[in-house]
């Protein structure tokens, strides 16, 4: 789902091109739609993609006005698979600012299961049976605990699936701790199901989502967000709207989100195969040929 700590490695990612003091004054802005979970990018193959549209508005001090607004369209591309991890490419991107078109620089970023970051130790536990109801239908659903420690501190990642299957939890809480202070919680983020049979128009497309509701919370500010997701498209992300609220309540920013277009690719065919399938190809268009030439009247009557 939607974590802010990724937000922020993108942030100074795309900090590194022409218009990084812009996206360092719109914390969240053009991260927020390249980001995905590991599980969103499973089942697909390297080399689908998604591009999605995200706009910002900042608002001025009062959060009643719009201060700034800016716009970015980016492609993600899952360029390979391993067995804990997949490869995302951000490709070259833009961002609109005071009329103004900036390009953003292409990255990489590396996808592991439940959010674990490179240098953290995960123990996962599973957690037992719990019932959840949803639409006015009840879910058996396993809970899988994840504890996270690494040099930032420790993190706890809760999740509840629907069945055994690697998919996207119908609830997920993060629980990040204080480093110095392991006991002291610096922020959670708190992601669960809405609806599980909602559908999206995308072009001439109409998309089967599952709706989430996200909500971050740190001793700074609150971000709750709506968010459609299919399972029919590379990264998931269809459509989302965010905002975004100082401790005292007052409105720092919305977001929006949609998705644009996407791919999905078929597995390659080996060469070797593709060798054979010729070659097969050629010998049937030898036996037709060696029919024709019996089927014809001979020279020389």
């Amino acid at each position: 789902m939607i974590r802010p700590g990724v937000f922020h490695k993108l942030r100074l990612l795309v900090a590194a091109g022409s218009v990084g003091v812009l996206l360092l004054a719109l914390p969240a802005a053009a991260a927020f739609g390249q980001t995905s979970d590991f599980d969103d990018w499973q089942g697909f193959k390297p080399g689908s993609w998604c591009e999605i549209r995200t706009t910002v508005e900042t608002m001025d001090a009062l959060g009643t006005t719009v201060a700034a607004k800016s716009t970015s369209i980016t492609q993600t591309e899952l360029a390979s698979i391993a067995k804990d991890s997949v490869t995302l490419r951000v490709n070259e991107g833009t961002i609109e600012y005071a009329g103004k078109r900036f390009p953003t620089p292409a990255a990489t970023l590396v996808l592991r299961p439940y959010g674990q970051q490179e240098n953290e130790k995960a123990t996962v536990a599973e957690q037992g049976k719990v019932e959840i109801e949803l639409g006015g239908e009840k879910h058996q659903c396993r809970t899988v605990k994840v504890q996270l420690a690494g040099e930032t501190g420790k993190r706890e990642v809760v999740n509840v699936f629907r069945d055994a299957a690697v998919q996207s939890p119908l609830r997920r809480v993060v629980t990040a701790f204080d480093k110095n202070a392991e006991e002291k919680v610096v922020s959670t983020t708190t992601t669960e199901a809405l609806t599980l049979d909602g559908a999206v128009p995308v072009g001439e497309r109409m998309l089967r989502t599952v709706c989430y509701r996200v909500v971050y919370r740190n001793h700074k500010l609150s971000t709750t967000a709506l968010v459609d997701k299919s399972a029919d498209v590379p990264g998931q992300l269809v459509r989302a709207e965010v905002v975004e609220r100082g401790p005292d309540g007052t409105l720092l920013r919305r977001i929006t989100q949609e998705l644009l277009d996407y791919e999905v690719k078929s597995e390659a065919v080996p060469s070797t195969e593709i060798g054979r399938a010729r070659e097969r190809r050629e010998a049937r268009q030898d036996r037709r040929e060696e029919r024709r030439i019996r089927r014809s009247p001979s020279d020389d009557r």
